[in-house]
């Protein structure tokens, strides 16, 4: 999946269902292994903005936290052994957060 293909997902739905029903949007992700970790935080950025421009309706995101395969080319914010990926770092950046 790449954040393209979120994005038309998302218009596609608000095309059927209108902005004025609540929509769960869950179940996207970007691993490691398919984009690189610059891509997998190029990607959370790009989807992050898209649901921002969408302010009127988005009200927040979840994310994995933990990649638990134990060699951190999966999902996940950090790896398995709690190392910040290149996605930890774009997320917090984006998002105001603090170093937790």
């Amino acid at each position: 999946s790449n954040s393209g293909a979120v994005k038309s997902d998302m218009d596609k739905v608000f095309n059927l269902v209108g902005y004025s029903k609540p929509v769960w949007l869950t179940e996207f992700g970007f691993t490691v292994a398919s984009h690189g970790q610059a891509g997998q935080a190029d990607q959370i950025n790009q989807v992050y903005t898209d649901n921002f421009n969408r302010s009127t309706w988005w009200q927040k995101s979840f994310y994995y936290f933990k990649d638990m395969t134990g060699v951190c080319d999966s999902w996940g914010l950090l790896c398995q052994d709690y190392t910040r990926k290149q996605s930890f770092y774009r997320y917090q950046q984006i998002a105001g957060g603090s170093d937790y």
